[in-house]
């Protein structure tokens, strides 16, 4: 055997063992690192979308996790569905595509949500090649998604945005300040402060009959049914695992409330309720008639 032969088996050795010229999919580091949220504006109400609470695709690359923009829209559970709306991209820098790129792309048709990615990690906006957008259009280091119902409520002014800080989600929960009530296809913001309160299983609650009342809700309740959603976009009557509890009928409004100190969803002990329908972090409660 010639020297160089034994060199190249050797070398060839080395790397077997150590996995010379290996490749690493940098991919998953994105997972965990760099920003992991976008806020998402609607009319009076602003909420934190969690990337971890998306299903995180790969329809780019391998190495390029992106959560959709149609889903982080409806995981903010301001809007029921993209079609109708309107959206706009704000990034880190305060870039927006409005007044940048064509008309006819930004504002961007919400029909377009379900084309468009936030790349984890970077919050980099990508779109689908086939849109064949001009690069204006992929805003980088994307902080906040606006939307609007009118074109032309786009750009929101900064000084007109709500002055909220939506709740992170925590273990020991957040003292619950407000709450949006959806009826009727209208969002209203309810602020805990001043309304009475009463005690559900020895806690301090504000019962969901009083919220919506202060939402300007006539009752009897019992002809609506009731839903709840927390902040981190958890709405149990989605999963189709309680769906014998939520949504639930609106006669038992004052018999759920919402836990000053934690912003969980309780029950009164007279109810049966399993556990999936004890909400923490209740953001939305959404009013339907039967």
């Amino acid at each position: 055997m010639t020297q160089s032969v034994r060199r190249s088996l050797f070398f060839f050795l080395f790397c077997a063992v150590i996995a010379c010229d290996q490749t690493v999919d940098k991919g998953d580091d994105k997972l965990t690192e760099g920003r992991q949220q976008i806020e998402v504006i609607y009319k009076n109400s602003i909420q934190t979308v969690y990337f971890d609470n998306l299903e995180t695709k790969y329809p780019i690359d391998k190495e390029t996790p992106v959560v959709f923009v149609d889903d982080i829209v409806l995981g903010s559970g301001l809007v029921t569905k993209t079609d109708g709306i309107w959206l706009n991209f704000v990034g880190e820098d305060d870039f927006t595509p409005i007044g940048v790129c064509p008309e006819q792309y930004a504002p961007t048709p919400g029909d377009f949500a379900d084309q468009g990615y936030i790349e984890r990690g970077t919050t980099r906006l990508i779109w689908d090649e086939a849109l064949q957008f001009e690069r204006c259009m992929s805003v980088k280091d994307v902080v906040t998604i606006e939307i609007a119902d009118d074109p032309g409520d786009l750009p929101i002014d900064p000084n007109s945005k709500p002055d909220i800080d939506p709740p992170k989600p925590s273990d020991e929960g957040v003292p619950f300040e407000h709450v949006a009530v959806h009826f009727q296809e209208e969002s209203i913001s309810v602020a805990s402060n001043g309304l009475p309160t009463a005690v559900i299983k020895g806690k301090t609650v504000l019962l969901v009959s009083t919220i919506l009342e202060a939402a300007g809700i006539e009752s009897p309740y019992d002809k609506y049914t009731l839903d709840f959603e927390g902040s981190d976009g958890y709405r149990p009557s989605e999963k189709g695992t309680c769906e014998d509890y939520l949504p639930a009928p609106g006669s038992i409004a004052d018999q759920a409330g919402i836990n000053l100190e934690t912003s969980e969803l309780l029950w009164h002990e007279t109810l049966y309720i399993e556990k999936c329908a004890f909400v923490k972090l209740v953001a939305h409660i959404y009013v339907e008639s039967e």
